[in-house]
Protein backbone atom coordinates (compact mmCIF):
# COMPACT_ATOMS: atom_id res chain seq x y z
CA UNK A 1 0.00 0.00 0.00
CA UNK A 2 1.29 3.57 -0.72
CA UNK A 3 1.49 6.39 2.02
CA UNK A 4 -0.12 9.45 1.51
CA UNK A 5 3.12 11.34 1.25
CA UNK A 6 4.30 9.18 -1.15
CA UNK A 7 1.00 9.19 -3.46
CA UNK A 8 0.92 13.46 -3.17
CA UNK A 9 4.44 13.70 -4.17
CA UNK A 10 3.88 11.31 -7.16
CA UNK A 11 0.66 13.91 -7.60
CA UNK A 12 3.12 17.37 -7.65
CA UNK A 13 5.27 14.81 -10.48
CA UNK A 14 2.28 14.76 -12.70
CA UNK A 15 1.07 17.67 -11.98
CA UNK A 16 4.59 19.02 -13.05
CA UNK A 17 4.41 16.95 -16.26
CA UNK A 18 1.08 18.37 -17.48
CA UNK A 19 2.27 21.69 -16.78
CA UNK A 20 4.62 21.33 -19.30
CA UNK A 21 2.72 19.31 -21.34
CA UNK A 22 0.11 22.54 -20.70
CA UNK A 23 -0.30 24.19 -24.33
CA UNK A 24 -1.59 27.89 -22.80
CA UNK A 25 0.28 29.29 -20.29
CA UNK A 26 -2.91 30.17 -17.89
CA UNK A 27 -3.29 26.19 -17.89
CA UNK A 28 0.57 25.82 -17.29
CA UNK A 29 0.35 28.39 -14.02
CA UNK A 30 -2.53 26.52 -12.81
CA UNK A 31 -0.60 23.05 -13.01
CA UNK A 32 2.52 24.62 -11.43
CA UNK A 33 0.59 26.13 -8.62
CA UNK A 34 -0.87 22.43 -7.73
CA UNK A 35 2.18 20.62 -8.57
CA UNK A 36 3.44 22.65 -5.86
CA UNK A 37 0.49 21.97 -3.46
CA UNK A 38 0.86 18.63 -4.08
CA UNK A 39 4.29 18.86 -2.98
CA UNK A 40 4.12 20.71 0.08
CA UNK A 41 1.17 18.70 1.66
CA UNK A 42 2.94 15.62 3.01
CA UNK A 43 5.08 18.17 4.88
CA UNK A 44 2.44 19.59 6.91
CA UNK A 45 0.94 16.07 7.44
CA UNK A 46 4.32 14.95 8.93
CA UNK A 47 4.64 18.05 11.21
CA UNK A 48 0.67 17.28 12.15
CA UNK A 49 1.96 14.02 13.21
CA UNK A 50 4.85 14.63 15.22
CA UNK A 51 2.56 17.74 17.12
CA UNK A 52 0.14 14.82 17.73
CA UNK A 53 2.37 12.93 19.07
CA UNK A 54 4.30 14.84 21.30
CA UNK A 55 0.62 16.23 22.80
CA UNK A 56 0.17 12.28 23.44
CA UNK A 57 3.25 12.16 25.16
CA UNK A 58 2.75 15.16 27.59
CA UNK A 59 -0.49 13.56 28.68
CA UNK A 60 0.39 10.62 29.46
CA UNK A 61 3.48 11.51 31.46
CA UNK A 62 2.73 11.22 35.19
CA UNK A 63 3.27 13.77 37.81
CA UNK A 64 5.30 12.58 40.83
CA UNK A 65 2.99 12.44 43.91
CA UNK A 66 3.63 15.51 46.71
CA UNK A 67 4.89 14.34 49.86
CA UNK A 68 4.74 15.64 53.15
CA UNK A 69 8.09 16.61 54.75
CA UNK A 70 8.74 15.84 58.24
CA UNK A 71 9.01 19.50 58.89
CA UNK A 72 6.67 21.18 61.03
CA UNK A 73 5.97 23.72 58.65
CA UNK A 74 3.92 20.54 56.20
CA UNK A 75 6.28 22.07 53.49
CA UNK A 76 5.23 20.38 50.33
CA UNK A 77 8.13 18.89 47.31
CA UNK A 78 8.20 16.15 44.55
CA UNK A 79 9.76 13.36 45.31
CA UNK A 80 11.47 13.60 42.11
CA UNK A 81 13.53 16.43 42.44
CA UNK A 82 15.37 14.86 46.15
CA UNK A 83 15.69 11.26 44.22
CA UNK A 84 12.96 9.96 47.34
Amino acid sequence: MVTKSKFLRKQGVKAERAARLAADTENSEEFLALAKAYRSQPDVLKAKKLNAKKLKANKRAPKAPLVLAPDPKQVYFHEAEFGI
